[in-house]
């Protein structure tokens, strides 16, 4: 093997072993969706995303025109990206403590998507609103 194809080698595994460290980490991405569930009258969708190396899911389905709740709920050792939770296009910023459930109202949105994040902007999801 040459000097230049060894290089070229080294590099191949770098870069994949970097993928797979952060996909382990869960710094990478999941892209689980999942859709939010309608109340029995109508009058709201709601859905639990669990923060522990991410969320999950990271994308949500929802319907246009029906306000959502999210149900955030941290189960995390020690510090972590997980500790804030933003969603920048509605000007929330709130805490996920440990352990507890916490609820984010949204009001009934127009098609397009929205985005969340943690607190360092390592974490993302996105809501994925349709007509």
């Amino acid at each position: 093997m040459r000097i230049g194809e060894r290089s070229r080698a080294w590099g191949l595994k770098l870069v994949l072993g970097v993928g797979l460290l952060l996909v382990g980490t869960g710094c990478g991405p999941s892209s689980t969706a999942e859709e939010a569930t309608l109340s029995p009258d109508g009058a709201y969708q709601e859905i639990s995303v669990t923060v522990s190396h991410g969320y999950h899911p990271d994308q949500i389905l929802a319907k246009a025109g029906v306000p959502l709740r999210l149900h955030f709920y941290r189960d995390e050792q020690g510090g972590s990206c997980g500790e804030a939770l933003a969603i920048p296009s509605y000007d929330i910023e709130t805490a996920l403590p440990n352990r507890e459930t916490v609820t984010v109202n949204l009001p009934g949105m127009d098609s397009g998507v929205v985005d969340f994040q943690c607190g360092m902007n390592m974490w993302r999801g996105k809501i994925i609103v349709q007509p």
